[in-house]
């Protein structure tokens, strides 16, 4: 698992999600890259206050394991805990990718 040369070589939900498989469609491979970057953005730059990224310290103190505070998501982008509550198992796997990069 890893990068070369900027494709994705992991296989599994994220994968067909992020590369598409044949029954996705150009629009849900660009919503599934754009949610992934924004779990990311989160992930890195969500501060609880000034200086202070619970997340991304978080994952350095603990890299297998992170809570996230779901409140704190919607602070941060108001469409993302709606897409967990409405398909985790969608959108777990790449909340999972974004925090090993």
């Amino acid at each position: 698992m890893g990068r070369r040369r900027g494709v994705l070589q992991q296989p599994g939900a994220v994968h067909r999600c992020l590369l598409g498989s044949g029954s996705a469609t150009a629009s849900a491979t660009s919503s599934c890259h754009s949610v992934l970057l924004k779990f990311k953005e989160f992930i890195r730059n969500f501060e609880k206050e000034k200086n202070v990224f619970p997340h991304r310290e978080s994952l350095v103190d603990n890299p297998k394991f992170l809570v996230v505070n779901l409140e704190d998501l919607l602070s941060f982008y108001s469409d993302l805990p709606s897409l967990l509550r409405s398909s985790p198992s969608d959108y777990l796997p790449l909340v999972k990718h974004s925090c090993k990069y």
